[in-house]
């Protein structure tokens, strides 16, 4: 398993990203449990968040990564309101309809 600290990099390595990975993808980070394809650890103060379907993990050497990588998420991805997990929640109420 590749280990990086390069967010960019890390998300090349799951180039068909779908928004239902990127929630899963927040999910991990922000509340420490696997969600889908990935799986949360922690190695001393580092966290790594492992993508099950590619050989590569994410690295996060301090709480300031974390925040910065939830927050480019949520600009990212996180629709007008720039918050994942409530944009997500939208988006699956829409397809129940």
């Amino acid at each position: 398993m590749v280990e990086t600290t390069n967010f960019q990099k890390f998300l090349e390595h799951i180039l068909d990203i779908e928004f239902d990975d990127v929630n899963q993808l927040y999910e991990t980070i922000a509340s420490k449990v696997n969600h889908g394809p990935f799986k949360y650890a922690e190695r001393g103060d580092d966290i790594l968040i492992e993508n099950t379907t590619s050989n590569i993990a994410l690295k996060l050497t301090s709480e300031l990564a974390k925040k910065t990588i939830l927050g480019q998420l949520d600009r990212d991805w996180g629709g007008p309101t720039q918050d994942v997990l409530a944009y997500w929640s939208y988006l699956r109420e829409l397809k129940k309809d």
